[in-house]
């Protein structure tokens, strides 16, 4: 079945789950082992940065490295102020030792970052402007990062609306969507601070949300990640990268033909966990 992916248009999503993101690696090398050529790819939260970074064309290797500073010690600093603890600048300046000054138009892969328009809580769609300043909003978790202003709007994380962008890269022109979920085993952990009680907030909220992405995927690769931080798992990294490569070599051995016909319908052996 793998062979007939190979004439579809294929669109990945990538969705949120903080410093677990490091899975989306695994399943973005098993894809180009398997030979599997990304048409379109969309991103929300920490999968906009990994799907900003492959869209350009930066080597799995050189995402390995950048994944390994996704730790929120590392990627925000220190500056409180009335809507938000911390703000983006230091993500901002590791992006652009990768990306620079790009902007989404302008990706070799065709690209779409998922935000949420913190005044009227409508999903915003950036496929064009800086890059970098539409990862940041797409990855600013309410009341920790300070909203990202984009065009006039304050923009926060986009998992508030839809953290496993499917829907979107259908629009953009693919005819098998392939969903790389992080949140399906979400594990809460015991609160100490008022981090830990927005986390597992927006936490609870993504988990029970995207059931209709769930839906319109062709192939959803799901992964057990309960036991892993929403914060730093860097000294898990090829833990994870594994479970990420490991979980798409299964999910793309359990295709049927049927599954792979246009809008053909998610695996349903990996389905089922959500019923």
């Amino acid at each position: 079945m793998v062979d007939i992916l190979r004439k579809k248009k294929l669109g990945l999503a990538l969705s949120g789950g903080a410093a677990k993101g490091i899975a989306h690696i695994g399943v973005l090398q098993a894809l180009k082992d398997r030979n599997l050529k990304i048409s379109y790819i969309s991103g929300t939260s920490v999968g906009a940065i990994i799907a900003s970074l492959f869209s350009f064309e930066v080597e799995l290797d050189e995402i390995g490295r950048f994944a390994k500073s996704l730790s929120i010690s590392k990627i925000s600093k220190f500056k409180p102020s009335r809507s938000g603890i911390f703000n983006n600048d230091n993500l901002r300046g590791l992006l652009r030792e990768f990306l620079g000054y790009s902007q989404i138009e302008d990706a070799i892969l065709p690209l779409s970052i998922i935000a949420t328009d913190i005044n009227s809580g409508a999903k915003v769609v950036l496929n064009s402007g800086d890059v970098c300043d539409a990862v940041c909003a797409s990855s600013a978790i309410p009341g920790i990062f300070a909203p990202v202003e984009i065009s006039g709007i304050p923009l926060v994380d986009g998992g508030l609306v839809q953290n496993l962008p499917v829907d979107v890269l259908r629009e953009m022109g693919a005819n098998f969507c392939i969903g790389s979920d992080l949140s399906s085993s979400y594990r809460f952990s015991k609160v100490t601070n008022i981090v830990d009680v927005i986390r597992n907030s927006f936490g609870i909220m993504v988990y029970y949300k995207d059931y209709s992405q769930i839906e319109i995927c062709d192939l959803l690769i799901s992964m057990e990640l309960g036991d892993f931080s929403l914060n730093d798992n860097t000294d898990r990294f090829d833990e994870l990268v594994a479970i990420g490569y490991e979980s798409t070599i299964r999910a793309l051995e359990g295709l049927k033909e049927s599954d792979t016909t246009l809008f053909g319908t998610v695996t349903r052996a990996v389905k089922g966990i959500f019923e």
